[in-house]
């Protein structure tokens, strides 16, 4: 069994590689080369499927938080008052 903490160290080494592999991505983007043999040579396939893959989570992550926005705000509170008032 994995106790919180396993899971909490875990999910942080997680997300410091998503991180860093969003950096990696982003800051060659443009900058790569199709050539074999050069420094900044990438395969292509390989360089657009990362780039979609964590672009694609990103945009997921932002329809959630924006989709838990909306919904919280559109919560209302019970009323708990109205029982007592006759």
């Amino acid at each position: 069994m994995v106790s919180q903490r396993q899971y909490t160290i875990y999910n942080a080494s997680r997300a410091c590689v998503y991180y860093a592999g969003s950096n990696s991505i982003y800051s060659v983007h443009g900058k790569i080369t199709e050539t074999a043999g050069e420094d900044t040579y990438c395969n292509p396939t390989l360089y657009w499927f990362a780039f979609w893959i964590t672009t694609t989570g990103y945009i997921i992550v932002g329809v959630v938080i924006v989709t838990v926005i909306i919904a919280c705000t559109r919560i209302k509170p019970p009323n708990l008052y109205a029982a007592r008032v006759r």
